[in-house]
């Protein structure tokens, strides 16, 4: 199997991972993906455990009017604009199982999704995954904890004091 030069995984780490589909629920702009078990799509420069990034939604193709997709960037092959189908199975798009740097470097991956999806809800999704890895605390860039439906002091216990079985406790594993 090959892995991208420029991978955050290794084989191992690859081969091992059950990643999450990218769906409709859980996609934001920004997002770190790799191919799904359902990937179709016809382009074979994209290689096994290459990463990705979902630069924007596409949605409403005429010939495919239910179905919502998402454009992606491909970081090794340089593969840009690839629109990819959003679906819970067989999903042609999972999630990186990465590793994130700077202050979230610790972070697990369904903590910092659930941060995307509320930096997206107040439309700060521009900014994207480095505006946490610069500040994990970060209002401008990210979200008011305030403005969320868990409040300031849920995100005060899991993204202040690295918590994580608060998050855990709501939201599961």
């Amino acid at each position: 199997m090959y892995i991208a030069p420029n991978s955050p995984l290794t084989k191992e780490e690859y081969e091992s991972s059950r990643p999450t589909p990218v769906t409709k629920e859980n996609a934001v702009i920004g997002m770190r993906v790799v191919k799904g078990d359902g990937w179709s799509s016809g382009n074979t420069n994209i290689e096994a455990g290459e990463v990705g990034t979902i630069m924007k939604s596409k949605s409403n193709y005429p010939e495919k009017s239910t179905s919502d997709y998402v454009i992606v960037n491909w970081d090794e092959s340089g593969v840009l604009g690839d629109s990819y189908r959003l679906r819970e199975h067989d999903a042609e798009l999972a999630v990186a199982p990465i590793k994130y740097k700077g202050d979230i470097a610790d972070f697990p991956i369904k903590i910092v999704q659930k941060m995307l999806e509320r930096q997206k809800d107040q439309g700060n999704e521009g900014f994207g995954i480095e505006a946490f890895e610069r500040n994990r605390e970060t209002g401008s860039e990210g979200f008011s904890w305030d403005r969320t439906p868990e409040g300031d002091p849920f995100w005060r216990e899991v993204i202040g004091k690295r918590k994580f079985e608060k998050f855990f406790e709501k939201f599961g594993k």
